[in-house]
């Protein structure tokens, strides 16, 4: 039994403000009256939904406290509102096994089939959608839900007020069936005379009437109750997910490809930014390079690099050497080789102009331990030399001997291939090609289509013996700096380029073999001269304070050039990062804003079509009902931020994990951002949301 005693109901004005009700097992009860009345206020009060009115509630003699309301209207009340109370979007099965969630119940088909059969639905297919149902079926549904919980108390608001007079007769025969059982019925209703009700209140000027009054039902033994078990949110998110599993597909789809875009992005920038990084670490503090600034001229009908026809004369050299603080200066050479050129078989010389040309073995030939390995049958390679500082290949190197102070380094492929484990003043012998260039002589004429280089070349060569001081665990990436080519290197220190060079400048004969093949296929008809300065020079200063005084000196003494030093360097290259940054990052991060802010203008309307849903499981009860929205966001957005991962982590499989741990870091951090503004909006969105005003609006 219930009992609502001293009931006053009062909103803008007074409503209700005095009277009383009692409700019986086994009996229907009516509240009637003029719309406005106060019959739907009597329906919220005895469901709990009003905590704003003045009322006593007694249940079974027991005066009801706040700490048993969310318990009573979880598992005791059941309401059937003006709306039918189902979730439309969703198909039969599924409203009740969300029914059975709220309820505490494990879903059992059986009971859902007995259900149905109670209320003359057990001919609908429980795969049918709700929302296609008529208006009688929907309301019969709404009942048969309610009945889930095996409640004590049943409120129905005008459970026929829209349906014609069979289907309304239909719900009347239902309700006196459900009376026979261990529950009480409340209706509120303007048509007193169709329910044959047992008992009927009337809310006349502003009192409650009784009009009709029955006995006491003989109490009925309690129903045994099934042991209740907490309410899973994700349990019940997962019907709404799996019901409208097409449009989160394509959010799925949209969202992953959006982080895939975007880590991509910032492995391309994070890469760049360690490939700088270590490109700065390997430029020594106290260097200074000085080289022409390139301009491109027209000449006689060809094209040409000035800085690379012009080097530093001896004069300009003294002068950059008075400068203070500066403690050594070296032309910078390379030791190079070319495809262009190559000794055929019968000792003649031949020009090849395409790529992939057959070199000369003897061009690629290492002698060690006695074996001579040819470089270009194995690798498809040819042996290729480059320049590069001294100390730089000292903090990279695998010293495999601590007693070898001097001499050249090689690549860890090569060692590997010549099988070289203990150095030990080892001693490699190379075939290697006399032609010379200094760093920036490489440019080119073009006549036609096609290129010829004018940096002196030569097929002749010299048998010399390197020792190896050490082995390099990685390549250097220095270009603008040092050079490199090939896998299989010899890297020699500038300085030691320099020396050679001076050497084969003194061999008379090799220098006119020398010059005949340059002019013979290059530069026929113009001179030709042996220079033994540089268009670039590399300056030690004797402290790295000191390079920024000494590169304005530097720009003070001559003019036309560029002065790289690690300061300088280091800005270029973030100026090329924040390139790199907005060419790899700018589309994909508009692309991804641009999901996000669509994924929130959806999720949004999705809150405002879940209202009358969330509403109704706060009637039954549920609290923190805005989780349920903001779990279903949960199983879009963290899949694909995983998914977008695993996608970039595919596509650059190559990169060094630091960089892919980074680009970790940033998903799971973008998750759990968005994720964060999902759950604000919604328990923002869900906290003042009026419960009564959305389970009685039409």
């Amino acid at each position: 039994m219930i009992q609502l005693k001293n009931i006053q109901i009062k909103f803008r004005e007074t409503i209700i403000e005095q009277g009383g009700i009692t409700l019986q097992k086994h009996q229907i009860t009516l509240f009637t009256g003029i719309s406005g009345c106060g019959k739907s206020s009597l329906l919220n009060i005895l469901g709990l939904l009003d905590d704003q009115n003045h009322f006593q509630y007694l249940w079974d003699d027991k005066e009801v406290n706040f700490n048993e309301c969310e318990r009573l209207k979880q598992y005791e009340i059941a309401y059937v509102f003006q709306d039918y109370s189902i979730i439309a979007d969703i198909d039969i099965e599924d409203n009740f096994k969300a029914m059975f969630q709220i309820a505490g119940l494990p879903f059992q088909k059986e009971r859902m089939r007995e259900l149905l059969k109670e209320v003359s639905l057990e001919s609908l297919s429980v795969k049918q959608k709700a929302k296609s149902l008529s208006g009688g079926e929907r309301q019969r549904l709404a009942i048969a839900l309610a009945l889930v919980k095996q409640p004590k108390l049943l409120l129905l608001d005008e459970p026929t007020a829209n349906l014609d007079e069979a289907s309304s007769e239909i719900i009347v025969n239902i309700l006196h069936r459900i009376k026979q059982q261990d529950i009480m019925i409340a209706i509120a209703t303007h048509h007193p005379n169709r329910y044959h009700a047992d008992h009927i209140y009337e809310i006349k000027d502003k009192k409650i009437v009784e009009t009709r009054k029955t006995e006491a039902s003989q109490e009925a033994s309690e129903t045994k109750k099934e042991i209740r078990k907490r309410f899973k949110y994700l349990a019940y998110a997962r019907l709404h997910f799996v019901s409208h599993f097409i449009i989160y597909a394509i959010i799925l789809a949209a969202m992953c490809f959006s982080f895939y875009e975007v880590s991509k992005g910032m492995v391309n920038i994070f890469g760049t930014k360690q490939f700088m990084d270590e490109r700065l670490g390997e430029i020594i503090s106290d260097e200074l390079i000085v080289n022409h600034i390139d301009e491109l001229i027209y000449n006689d009908d060809k094209y040409y690099f000035q800085s690379y026809l012009h080097s530093f004369t001896k004069e300009q050299v003294d002068e950059i050497s008075k400068i203070p603080h500066i403690k050594d200066i070296y032309p910078y050479m390379v030791l190079m080789d070319t495809s262009y050129v190559v000794l055929e078989d019968d000792g003649s010389i031949k020009m090849r102009l395409e790529q992939g040309s057959k070199i000369d073995p003897i061009f690629n030939e290492i002698a060690y331990q006695n074996n001579k390995i040819n470089v270009y049958d194995i690798f498809s390679n040819k042996l290729l030399f480059a320049s590069c500082d001294k100390d730089v290949k000292k903090r990279q190197s695998i010293k495999v001997d601590e007693s070898v102070e001097s001499g050249v380094f090689i690549s860890k492929d090569l060692a590997d291939e010549l099988g070289i484990k203990k150095l030990d003043q080892t001693e490699i012998e190379v075939y290697m090609p006399i032609h010379m260039g200094y760093a920036t002589s490489e440019g080119g004429t073009w006549d036609g289509s096609v290129t010829v280089e004018t940096r002196p070349l030569s097929a002749l060569y010299r048998k010399t013996k390197l020792t190896v001081q050490g082995i390099f665990e990685k390549d250097i990436m220095l270009n603008g700096y040092y050079d490199i080519y090939g896998d299989e290197k010899i890297y020699i220190d500038y300085r030691m380029v320099k020396k050679y060079h001076d050497e084969i400048v003194k061999d008379k004969e090799l220098m006119k073999q020398f010059h005949n093949v340059y002019t013979e296929h290059f530069l026929e008809g113009h001179d030709f001269y042996v220079n033994d300065t540089s268009s670039m020079y590399i300056i030690q200063v004797d402290d790295p304070k000191y390079t920024e005084e000494v590169t304005e000196q530097i720009y003070k003494t001559l003019d036309n050039v560029y002065v790289k030093n690690k300061d300088t360097e280091k800005e270029s290259l973030y100026g090329s990062l924040n390139e790199v940054a907005m060419t790899s990052l700018m589309m994909p991060a508009i692309l991804f804003i641009v999901t996000a802010v669509l994924m929130m203008i959806l999720y949004l309307c999705t809150l405002h079509a879940r209202k009358k849903e969330i509403a109704y499981l706060q009637a039954n009860g549920i609290t923190k009902t805005h989780k349920i929205p903001f779990i279903n966001q949960v199983m879009v957005i963290v899949p694909s931020g995983v998914i977008g991962f695993i996608m970039t982590y595919v596509w650059a499989g190559y990169s060094d994990d630091s960089i892919l741990c980074k680009v970790m870091v940033f998903d799971i951090a973008a998750v759990v951002l968005l994720l964060v503004l999902y759950h604000i909006i919604s328990y923002c969105y869900f906290k003042r949301l009026d419960v009564r005003k959305e389970l009685h609006s039409n």
